[in-house]
């Protein structure tokens, strides 16, 4: 038995057409995530570079104790940024194989 939904010239129903190119476009967001949140990693790691070369060239004991606490942050937040991009692009990764699965099915 045929479904009611609207058929598409292709043959597909246009509700399943439309749910495969949110599903596209939520995929290329997510990928468009993992890239800034890899972005953003790398300039928390460029800053913790600066910061240890901060600390070892600086006399100041007061300038040193506020630049190893801004490390101490700094290293947060990378660590943060590590965690999200792994759960983001674990996220697109398994997308990916669904929409594989629905291709080939």
């Amino acid at each position: 038995m045929r479904s009611a939904g609207k058929i598409c010239a292709k043959g597909g129903r246009a509700a399943d057409r439309g749910e495969e190119a949110r599903g596209m476009t939520d995929d290329k967001l997510r990928e468009k995530l993992v890239d800034y949140v890899e972005d953003a990693h790398a300039m928390e790691q460029s800053v913790s570079r600066s910061l240890d070369s901060l600390i070892s060239t600086t006399d100041d004991p007061d300038i040193v104790e506020m630049l190893r606490h801004h490390k101490h942050e700094t290293e947060e937040h990378e660590r943060r940024l590590r965690e999200r991009r792994a759960s983001v692009a674990y996220r697109v990764q398994c997308n990916h194989r669904a929409i594989k699965h629905r291709v080939k099915a």
